[in-house]
């Protein structure tokens, strides 16, 4: 008996349990959907698939083929609440203005079922596509969305906050918990958003970024993570510095851009005693080593909770500044540390305990392209732990685990750690709880 003629015994609602297992967590635009393939394998399999509507609730359009799959999907999916992820980059990029009037047929089509939507990616080329398609979501509501991402590479003026009607974007998203804007767009309303994502470009000695960062803290009572990427010029906040900017729910707190005056203020004056994670990609680092130094961070108790640090692509000359800011760490995440003039040892170079004294986890990962050519920092990396890992361990502070990525675990294991106490693994959701990695590592975007 063949495999399909087995499978074709099993129950229609074991077979869709199966199959909505075999999907991958991301897909690849360079292969047919797995639910596509399963639909062709045989009669029997067929009517099993388009029947199973979860399987088709997953709607991704990145070209020609797949926008003509779109109404399809709509309809294999009801009743079942949709998951759209649009990758319009390269349509935009060679179409520039007039990619609006390309796209609108498949706009139409979300607006027509945007009651539907849970979760809404876009990934764009320039902000002015936004601007063209975003009359569309003006007069409505969307009851169901959850996440709401827009990413355009190419944006030149900062969002904004939103006025007081009732549309999709300032009331009518009652269970909106996550927003991540990278375009021209105004921001929902924020009562009941917990993650907020911000990618902004904003003119010089402007203060806009300033003001309506201060509009967030009193307009999002609930927001727990918070990243600010890309570049700010803001110079300082808004008539004076404030004595406080205080986030008693904020738990995790992302920062990839340049450590100008207003981020180093922001650091200075941020109350958040909730905070347990803290993600640092502000090169250079010297900037911020200034700020560290502050008495706020010196005293050592400036974020009481913090558990995570990332320093991404760090460049400290002097990292004893953020071991004494940070002593209650106990994961620090040293990611691409290849892009880098400081070895991973320089982060424990002290003898003594008081250097990363509650730190037991340490995550070190790089991106494929660090072994390229005759690059020794990987091989370097795990050579740097062999003298690190028994040290901690004299000084009485040891390191219990260290997580790689998956290219530096196929170097670690073949190395020899005879009498090394520790636990070695991949890094993953299941060893590793931070708040952002775990988000890009599950989502539509990835870390940059």
């Amino acid at each position: 008996m063949s495999n399909t003629s087995l499978a074709s015994t099993f129950p229609p609602e074991i077979l869709c349990s199966i199959f909505f297992e075999t999907l991958p967590k991301r897909r690849s635009r360079y292969q047919i959907p797995q639910e596509v393939v399963l639909s062709h394998v045989c009669a029997h399999w067929r009517d099993v698939v388009i029947g199973f509507a979860r399987l088709w609730a997953d709607i991704d359009i990145y070209s020609a083929d797949s926008i003509a799959w779109l109404p399809s999907y709509i309809e294999r999916s009801k009743p079942c609440l949709l998951n759209l992820r649009l990758d319009t980059y390269e349509i935009d990029k060679k179409l520039l203005h007039s990619s609006c009037i390309s796209l609108r047929p498949i706009f139409d089509i979300v607006v027509d079922h945007i009651d539907r939507v849970r979760s809404f990616f876009w990934f764009t080329f320039a902000e002015t596509t936004v601007e063209g398609l975003r009359c569309l979501f003006n007069d409505l509501a969307a009851p169901a969305l959850q996440q709401f991402r827009i990413v355009a590479t190419r944006h030149h003026t900062p969002w904004r906050m939103s006025g007081t009607s009732h549309t999709i974007f300032n009331g009518g998203v009652p269970k909106l918990s996550l927003v991540d804007l990278e375009a021209t767009w105004t921001l929902p309303r924020l009562e009941n958003v917990t993650t907020l994502m911000l990618g902004l470009l904003c003119a010089p000695e402007s203060s806009t970024f300033a003001n309506e960062l201060l509009k967030i803290a009193s307009s999002a009572p609930n927001l727990t993570h918070l990243s600010i990427d890309k570049t700010i010029r803001a110079s300082t906040f808004p008539d004076g510095p404030p004595t406080a900017f205080v986030f008693n729910s904020l738990q995790s707190l992302r920062l990839v851009t340049d450590p100008t005056p207003f981020i180093l203020h922001f650091l200075r004056v941020l109350q958040a005693p909730q905070l347990e994670s803290l993600w640092l990609g502000c090169r250079p680092f010297d900037s911020l080593s200034q700020c560290l130094a502050d008495p706020s961070f010196k005293c050592g108790k400036k974020f009481p909770s913090l558990r995570y640090l990332t320093v991404q692509n760090y460049d400290f000359s002097n990292p004893a500044t953020i071991s004494t800011a940070f002593p209650t760490v106990t994961h620090l995440h040293l990611l691409y540390p290849h892009n880098t003039s400081m070895s991973v040892a320089t982060f424990f170079s002290s003898p003594t305990a008081q250097w990363w004294p509650n730190l037991h986890t340490l995550i070190i990962q790089t991106t494929h392209d660090a072994f390229n050519g005759d690059n020794p920092a990987p091989n370097n990396a795990i050579l740097q732990l062999r003298t690190l890992i028994p040290r901690r361990r004299q000084i009485n502070v040891p390191i219990k685990t260290v997580l790689f990525d998956r290219d530096l675990y196929r170097i670690a294991a073949r190395s020899d750690w005879v009498g090394e106490k520790f636990t070695m693994g991949v890094i993953s959701p299941e060893n590793y709880g931070e708040y952002w990695w775990n988000l890009y590592e599950n989502g539509d975007v990835r870390i940059t």
